[in-house]
């Protein structure tokens, strides 16, 4: 089943623009989902990132970010635990610049916090909405 998605996901609609060539990145994924968390781990590998992870609680990943050189961080905003997405963002941001994007169906919660990422990636997501949003950083 990989290789034929592999060809599948490979095959572009005749009119789509020719994929743009990305600059691989290390990225750190925190998700508490965890068939999100390897789908999302296994797409960023499958496109050539290096990946921190994948992490369900903030405190785990601000402990890789202090081990790793992270490019960027995905950041589920409600996680397990007792520090938040947001909390672990401002974090990285501010000890580490690390660039975040928010992956999260809370949207309120995304709106309110916008100025702290940028981008922000809704649930239900779809692969190519990650890799876009991982190519705006590169």
């Amino acid at each position: 089943w990989r290789d034929l998605r592999a060809v599948v996901t490979r095959q572009a609609p005749l009119d789509a623009k020719a994929p743009v060539e990305v600059e691989a990145l290390t990225l750190l994924v925190v998700e508490d989902d965890p068939d999100a968390a390897a789908s999302l781990t296994e797409l960023l590998t499958e496109a050539g990132h290096n990946v921190v992870g994948p992490f369900h609680s903030a405190a785990a990943a601000e402990a890789a970010a202090a081990l790793h050189s992270i490019d960027a961080a995905l950041l589920d905003i409600n996680l397990s635990g007792e520090m938040t997405g947001v909390e672990l963002a401002r974090v990285l941001t501010d000890r580490w610049a690390v660039r975040v994007i928010f992956i999260s169906g809370d949207v309120a919660a995304a709106a309110k916090n916008a100025d702290m990422a940028e981008a922000l990636v809704l649930k239900p997501y779809n692969g190519a909405q990650i890799l876009e949003a991982v190519a705006r950083l590169a």
